[in-house]
């Protein structure tokens, strides 16, 4: 099959002088505000700078902008610091942030997903490689972070922009209910810095309520597929509306 190229694009919001994610991918598209792109410019010229439209507001409607102007496509958060090997013993070499490499391992991921016909995919979504489960080194169905998804021509998505947040859910949700399955690889993760703390992109725009909100409406809209996430030993510490998916399949 037809090895599709994978443009690799990052929505980022009041971080011009922060883009944590251009020392790993280059070639770097940001996807910015339109009255923020000189800022960005002149803080990363290595990279290509895209304008949103003045209608698109907030993460959801981005991340559509996004899919609706790329059509095979990875992704990225803005403060993403490296990839961990999910699968390497404690003491070795676990972490990926040679450029190269990293492209490697995302283009891969977009070949697998063309070859069995799958329209989304992404990595694991794990804060421990203690969780990695070794004999079950890929999924077909899952969560996808948002923060590394990737999406293929043809896949016949669009994101709900009422969603202040959540919209990774919402998209893994229709994905399943629609093209019935994706490609996860679990052996690898993406590290990301800061969330839900560091200054500017979705932290502007993120609150309780709005997690609450959106986890009731992803219920009423998915079902009980929708679980209120628990407490955890890798996890103790929840935000209250914190959710997680399960799928029967």
């Amino acid at each position: 099959m037809e090895r599709k190229a994978i443009s690799i694009v990052c929505p980022s919001k009041g971080r011009a002088n922060n883009v944590l994610t251009k020392k790993l991918i280059e070639d770097l598209i940001l996807v910015v505000p339109a009255y923020e792109v000189e800022a960005y410019e002149e803080h990363n010229p290595e990279c290509t700078i895209v304008a949103e439209p003045e209608h698109v507001r907030g993460i959801t409607a981005s991340r559509q902008f996004i899919i609706d102007t790329f059509p095979n496509v990875f992704m990225i958060d803005d403060d993403i610091v490296s990839i961990r090997k999910n699968w390497i013993e404690k003491g070795e070499e676990y972490l990926v942030q040679d450029p190269d490499e990293v492209n490697d391992i995302i283009q891969r991921a977009g070949d697998i997903a063309t070859d069995i016909g799958a329209k989304m995919f992404g990595f694991a979504n794990l804060r421990d490689p203690l969780h990695y489960v070794s004999h079950k080194p890929i999924g077909f169905t899952g969560y996808l972070n948002a923060s590394y998804t990737g999406y293929l021509e043809g896949h016949e998505l669009a994101y709900d922009v009422s969603y202040p947040e959540g919209e990774d859910h919402y998209m893994s949700c229709l994905n399943v209910y629609k093209n019935r399955y994706m490609f996860i690889d679990h052996r690898y993760s993406f590290v990301t810095q800061g969330n839900f703390v560091a200054e500017g992109g979705c932290n502007l725009d993120r609150t309780k309520e709005d997690m609450l909100l959106t986890t009731l409406k992803l219920r009423k809209t998915f079902g009980d597929v929708i679980k209120i996430k628990k407490p955890t030993a890798g996890k103790s510490k929840l935000r209250e509306g914190e959710r997680t998916v399960s799928f029967p399949f």
